[in-house]
Formats: structure tokens, C-alpha cells, sequence
């Protein structure tokens, strides 16, 4: 489940626990608590300092990417450091697609506490004064015990009230994603034979990485990025949220052929042709798993990606700021305003973006695109 609001996290920097050595990987070094608040970005080091006590009380080692936009809390500690550079190459990545995209949101207290007005009325939306998001790490945990999970989201509704209600779904979960904190777990183990911990940790990490930098995205990219991610870093697809059947193992490397296979013949069949609409996938939300709708999600992203890789800056771009201004609700009279959260951007205006960027026959080149394969 994905859950938006918008509370400053105030965590403060903890010592290091008597007794630990060097359990931090950044990048390529290894380094003590201590060692690693110093040589840690600010934001970097109040999330470590945030997490340290409890993560060395429970036998964890912390490991970041070379530009600690990530944070992995893992009780593996012979393979953190495989995992450091594991995220680092995800971030290249990363940066790599939406580099030049300015993530933007207006500045106020009403979007630092969701339901709660704001005093400053000059706040049209995404033509307001804007200012970068992005500050902070991701924090991605790999629960080694299952009630470690429920723990930590515990300890987060202490923060952030918003998580109570949801906290009994929640903690019954083999893996969440949070767009505020921008915090993802999983476990360590999982009761199904066809599980990859690496793909998991790709997957949440790509997720928690494109709120963290534009918000509240719509479930198809936010989702499609991650699973071509997936895709590119580790040759296969692991993760299937809402699904909770066996997992064949041909379907973990049959994505690209099965879309291939449905476009073409789609396209052939003459009597009772199917263009591509974007409802089919920009219809689709989490919690229930479409295999249908899926694979068009890592088809849209993967069309993006490599056929319009600097329209996919813009439309993360365009996104936030649509959101931002679409959840904005002005009262004139009374000098206030506020956000409407949860608040969903319609597909119409998806789809408008997404033409905007990519041209007004973006639908119909992504089908043929599908049919040839996705090279």
C-alpha cells in the first residue's frame, strides 16, 4: 500500500551502540557509526543517526549507494557490500533518465502537514514559488524477522499519525512502500520458492527514489520504473505486488516476448482491432495485480525510457506539478487554502501530459513499438 502526507521526519542523530565496528557501507568504504556521520551528507547522517540504535540492537548493518540517496538497513552484513554497489548503479540510473528534470513543489506549511490550512494564501498551485524536492535519503529495510516489520511501522505512526489506522494491514505485509517517509521493507525470507531479495530490493528502492524526487506519481510509472529496473539491473522480474499465487519461473524473464506476442497480434487481427487505450494502464492501481495491465505498465516505461528518454524527464516533471496544483484548493473569501489528500491525478490529464511530451501519437507508436519488442 502507498500512502501520502507530507510531516517533516524529526529523528534525532543517535550514538553509535557500545560494541559496534565498521557497520556501515558507503560506496566502496566501510566505516564505523561514528566514521560515517562525519563523512555522510547532513540528511544522510540524521537518517543513519535515526535508525543506528535500533538497527545494531537487532544485529543490522546499514549499507548506502556511492551518493547515500539510499539508505539499505540489512541483517546480511557479508553481502551489504555487494548491495552498496548494487544501489549505486541503480542511482546512475536513475539520474541519469529524469536528469535535467527540476522536481518542483510549492512552498508553505500547508504542504508540509497534509489536511491542515495554510496562513500564506499566495499559493496557485505549480505557479507558486518553487523549491527542489529530493532532500533526505530513501530508507529501504530487509526485515530478518517478521515482527521487526510491524515494529518499525510502529515506530513510524509515533511520527507520523497518519500510518495508525493503517498500521494492523500494514504489519501483516511481506513488504510495504511509504511515498511520506519515503521509507520500503521486505523480508529477509519469503514463504514463496521464487523470490530474489536483490530484485526486491531494486523494485522498492526505484519506487521510494521517484516519490522522493517528484511525489505523488501515478501507479503505472511510479511502479513501471520500477519494474524495468528490474528489468535492466537483474535480467528478470521478481516482484509481483498484490499477487499472492505461485509464481511460475518462465514468468520472470517472459515479459518482453508475452507483450511482443499480444501486440502483434493485435495489430494483425484485422477483424476486431484494438488500439492501444490508456485506460488500460493508467486505470490500473495497487493492491490488485493485472498481469495484463503490468506488463503495459513496464511496456509504457520501457517505451519511455528508450524512445523518449528526455520526454520521461518532462512528464515526471509535468506530473508533480499537476498534482500539486489538482490537490490544491483555494478558499478566496477567507484568505486560506489547504490540499486535498489523497488526491489522484484523472487519466485524462495524464494522457495530456503524456501526448504534450511525446507527441499526439504516443499510444499508437508505444503499440508498435510493443509489436517489434522492446529493444
Amino acid at each position: 500500500m502507498l500512502l501520502t502526507t507530507l510531516l517533516p521526519c524529526a529523528l534525532a542523530l543517535a550514538p553509535a551502540a557500545a560494541g559496534s565496528k565498521d557497520p556501515v557501507y558507503f560506496g566502496k568504504q566501510q566505516l564505523s557509526i561514528d566514521e560515517a556521520l562525519e563523512r555522510l551528507p547532513a540528511a544522510s547522517a540524521e537518517a543513519l543517526g535515526a535508525w543506528s540504535t535500533w538497527g545494531l540492537e537487532h544485529g543490522y548493518v546499514f549499507a548506502f549507494d556511492a551518493t547515500a540517496q539510499i539508505l539499505f538497513v540489512t541483517a546480511e552484513p557479508k553481502r551489504a557490500k555487494q548491495r552498496a554497489a548494487l544501489l549505486t548503479e541503480l542511482v546512475e540510473r536513475l539520474d541519469g533518465l529524469w536528469m535535467g528534470a527540476t522536481p518542483l513543489v510549492p512552498e508553505g506549511r500547508g504542504v508540509q502537514v497534509a489536511w491542515s490550512v495554510g496562513d500564506d494564501f499566495e499559493l496557485p498551485g505549480a505557479r507558486a514559488g518553487m523549491q527542489p524536492l529530493g532532500s533526505g535519503p530513501a530508507v529501504v529495510f530487509q526485515f530478518k524477522e517478521t515482527e521487526h516489520l510491524p515494529e518499525i511501522l510502529g515506530r513510524l505512526a509515533t511520527e507520523h499519525a497518519y500510518l495508525q489506522d493503517w498500521l494492523p494491514q500494514g504489519g501483516a505485509l511481506a513488504s510495504f512502500t511509504l511515498e511520506w517517509p519515503h521509507v520500503a521493507g521486505f523480508a529477509l525470507t519469503h514463504e514463496q520458492q521464487e523470490y530474489d531479495p536483490d530484485n526486491e530490493l531494486v523494485h522498492l528502492a526505484t519506487e521510494c527514489l521517484a516519490s522522493r524526487n517528484f511525489g505523488n506519481l501515478p501507479p503505472w510509472l511510479r511502479t513501471g520504473l520500477a519494474w524495468k529496473m528490474e528489468w535492466d539491473l537483474r535480467d528478470s522480474i521478481y516482484c509481483f505486488p498484490g499477487r499472492d499465487e505461485f509464481v511460475f519461473e518462465l514468468e520472470h524473464s517472459a515479459w518482453e516476448t508475452d507483450l511482443r506476442a499480444s501486440f502483434k497480434s493485435r495489430l494483425k487481427n484485422k477483424r476486431d482491432l484494438r488500439p492501444l487505450e490508456a485506460t488500460e494502464f493508467m486505470g490500473w492501481e495497487t493492491g490488485v495485480y493485472e498481469p495484463d495491465a503490468a506488463r503495459l505498465c513496464f511496456g509504457m516505461a520501457s517505451f519511455l525510457i528508450e524512445e523518449h528518454d528526455e520526454a520521461l524527464a518532462q512528464l515526471l516533471q509535468g506530473l508533480r506539478a499537476a498534482h500539486e496544483e489538482g490537490s490544491l484548493l483555494l478558499y478566496p473569501d477567507e484568505q486560506r487554502w489547504e490540499r486535498r489528500l489523497p488526491y489522484a491525478l484523472p487519466a485524462e490529464r495524464q494522457l495530456e501530459l503524456l501526448q504534450q511530451v511525446a507527441g499526439p501519437e504516443v499510444l499508437r507508436d508505444a503499440e508498435a513499438w510493443f509489436a517489434k519488442g522492446l529493444k
